[in-house]
């Protein structure tokens, strides 16, 4: 009656499920099937029943739409892809102020992966994998593993995905031309998210007292004899900041900050300071 047979959790084909006594009969298709079903005896509680198909007419009833959707969700591969495209776009949420479209889809692939996995035979190593897959991506952003966590979470959600629908027939489970792409592509975006992060942390700093450092202003008049020192006013990006110097600076003159207390900037001639590193370098 069947291409193929689950007994005992053991693949069998046609024809070892025939000699086997499964089965009763093959038939390659639904005309034979009638036909060999045709004059055969069945038992039921009220007595034997003699099948007369050979003349039956075939009615097909469709599926309601809610079913087709059942059906389609309940394709392993479908509810994997929405199980990983939920995560993303949470992930994608957590990076981005507020909240969004992406978190709102990413619910709402979760929820319809879940749906679908509620209808499969799950294999609850394969989803702990793949919960662990998706914590080891989550922490490569944060944690310096240099890439050993990417790597784990690259395999760990292989195996997850391989071993998420517990069936021995094939075509149950996750296929890999489809868990592959997805491990490759997510180990992809979080090696790029890494990178990006650290090359931001090893970039100049641009805010803040450190930004400000070695930046280039002009005093706006001649500095002023202050504490065995020179103070003055200085012209920063259109700011005016008070500054002071250890020489004489005139009006105009080209200066760079050394560093900074507060409101006020310690600064040095640009001549001076081009000499001292000349000098330093010699």
């Amino acid at each position: 009656m069947g291409r193929t047979c689950r007994q005992r959790r053991i693949v069998a084909t046609e024809t070892e499920a025939l000699e086997a006594g499964v089965i009763d009969f093959v038939a390659d298709d639904q005309k034979e099937l009638l036909e060999k079903l045709d004059g055969r005896e069945v038992a039921l509680a009220e007595g034997a029943v003699t099948l007369s198909t050979s003349n039956a007419a075939v009615q097909s009833f469709k599926m309601w739409w809610g079913d087709e959707v059942l059906s389609a969700l309940a394709n392993p591969n479908v509810a994997f892809l929405l199980m990983i495209f939920g995560f993303y776009g949470i992930l994608f949420e957590l990076y981005s102020a507020g909240w969004g479209v992406g978190g709102t889809l990413g619910i709402v692939c979760l929820v319809l992966a879940f749906f679908g996995l509620s209808v499969l035979p799950i294999n609850y190593v394969g989803l702990l994998l793949i919960a662990a897959a998706l914590a080891m991506f989550v922490a490569e952003v944060f944690v310096t593993s240099y890439g050993s966590l990417a790597i784990g979470g690259c395999v760990c959600l292989v195996m997850g995905g391989l071993m998420l629908v517990d069936s021995p027939v094939g075509f149950a489970r996750v296929s890999l031309s489809v868990v592959l792409p997805i491990a490759a592509a997510t180990t992809f975006i979080v090696v790029l998210l890494v990178a990006a992060i650290v090359k931001t942390h090893r970039g100049k700093t641009l805010t803040g007292s450190e930004g400000m450092i070695g930046m280039s202003a002009k005093s706006v008049a001649a500095f002023g004899s202050q504490n065995g020192e020179y103070a003055g006013t200085v012209r920063v990006h259109g700011e005016f900041w008070n500054a002071t110097c250890s020489e004489q600076v005139g009006p105009g003159t080209p200066v760079q900050i050394e560093s900074r207390d507060g409101l006020v900037l310690r600064v040095a001639p640009v001549a001076t300071t081009e000499r001292i590193s000349l000098a330093a370098n010699t």
